[in-house]
């Protein structure tokens, strides 16, 4: 089962952790933490995706492709992130 530890703070309540029975540590979604890459991955493909309407709106190709760029790299590590994922809840391992 879920243990819910709550501190209760006066202008909210927070959920500070939930566990499964295993103890390993969720998100409120209630499953694992994800890999630092997907959300690396991520962060990148919105920053790439931003220079690059940068380049579009002013025209500068060479803006325009290096946004593309970051995006590409962001989609690889955003994979990356998901793989390692997948590995580790098929093999039951715990994120550290």
């Amino acid at each position: 089962m879920f243990q819910r530890n709550f501190v209760v703070r006066p202008e909210f309540l927070q959920l500070v952790t939930v566990c499964d029975s295993r103890g390993v540590e969720l998100t409120d979604y209630g499953e694992e933490p994800m890999d630092k890459n997907r959300l690396a991955g991520g962060a990148k493909q919105v920053s790439g995706a931003a220079t690059e309407a940068a380049g579009k709106l002013s025209g500068n190709r060479k803006l325009k492709a290096k946004g593309k760029a970051r995006k590409t790299t962001g989609k690889i590590q955003s994979a990356l992130g998901r793989a390692a994922d997948k590995v580790r809840s098929t093999l039951g391992l715990r994120k550290t």
